[in-house]
């Protein structure tokens, strides 16, 4: 007997889980969440447990998904897909599937990573770095050279126009912050950072003659297809000729 219930806490233990998943993503990319049919309602706890709060509920009255709290709910052919297009620091936590009965789908923690990148920048080019989900007004951006630094945006404002090296030379959208026509002195690390001072990105930009090269992937298994294709017409055209002449 005693058997029996070792299994059976052994079966629920390895159940709860195979349940959990860990979801490790760049800050400013996609989440996407399947949620099965059997689904009534998606909840949320965040990292540090100060928010609690349902973001769906399944509602069988209406034909169409209810609208969610944050990001966005669509019809899948096998329930619904919730998606957050543009994660931030705000979107870590634990995000829970329940079914009608109270009970526990499947559980994902979402961990938000910073993006870091090394941009290879001809002279003359402009250096564009991504908002990675950020508001403009949360956006604020650090310029650090081996021997200073200097705020180039803050809070949406591209406050680095009043130097002298950044006059007519920065441009900020909803989307980015580009800086334009480059050169060695803007060859450096670049900080971006929200509205709480959490560091968003960590973009390194270096000066090169020109760019790498990278081949067209598509285009070579095309040529990959096309080729052989040709040659065994052409093949078959000189036999079917020599067929013709004998």
């Amino acid at each position: 007997m005693l058997s029996v219930w070792t299994l059976f806490a052994t079966t629920v233990f390895a159940a709860s889980v195979s349940a959990i998943s860990r979801r490790i993503i760049i800050h400013g990319s996609q989440l996407t969440l399947d949620l099965p049919e059997r689904t009534q309602r998606l909840k949320f706890v965040s990292a540090d447990e100060s928010d609690k709060f349902t973001i769906w509920e399944h509602k069988s009255s209406s034909l169409s998904p209810s609208k969610p709290s944050k990001g966005q709910v669509s019809s899948a052919s096998n329930g619904w897909t919730f998606r957050i297009q543009h994660v931030t620091f705000d979107d870590q936590g634990t995000y829970t599937l329940l079914n009608q009965s109270g009970s526990t789908i499947a559980s994902y923690i979402l961990k938000v990573n910073v993006s870091k990148q090394v941009i290879d920048c001809i002279a003359g080019e402009t250096l564009t770095i991504s908002l990675a989900g950020l508001k403009q007004s949360d956006a604020t951006l650090r310029f650090y050279s081996n021997y200073s630094s200097i705020t180039l945006v803050e809070n949406g404002v591209p406050v680095g126009r009043n130097h002298t090296d950044y006059i007519n030379r920065l441009k900020v959208t909803s989307e980015s912050i580009k800086v334009l026509n480059v050169s060695a002195s803007d060859k450096g690390r670049y900080k971006l950072t929200d509205h709480k001072g959490r560091l968003v990105s960590h973009k390194a930009m270096i000066l090169v003659d020109q760019h790498k090269f990278a081949p067209n992937k598509r285009l070579i298994a095309l040529l990959l297809l096309v080729i052989p294709v040709g040659i065994c017409f052409c093949c078959r055209k000189r036999i079917c000729k020599r067929c013709r002449t004998t």
